[in-house]
């Protein structure tokens, strides 16, 4: 699942929930990529998980703030 797109030589970026040993949950956006030698065959896979919970609370701040803006008007 994680490397399908990956092995075609595709560029696979998608959103996943981590889960903490703690329980928290956090979100992250993550790309795998396929590890090719110079002939070309495909040799591993390379995961790189980028952490948006702090993006995620921005957006979601940006939003309210232009919800609570329209309901003064």
């Amino acid at each position: 699942m994680f490397v399908a797109k990956a092995r075609l030589a595709i560029a696979d970026i998608n959103p996943w929930t981590y889960v903490h040993k703690s329980g928290r949950h956090i979100p992250v956006k993550l790309n795998v990529s396929s590890l090719r030698d110079e002939q070309g065959h495909l040799f591993g896979f390379l995961g790189i998980a980028y952490d948006q919970t702090e993006q995620l609370e921005h957006e979601r701040v940006i939003a309210e703030a232009k919800t609570n803006g329209r309901a003064s008007e």
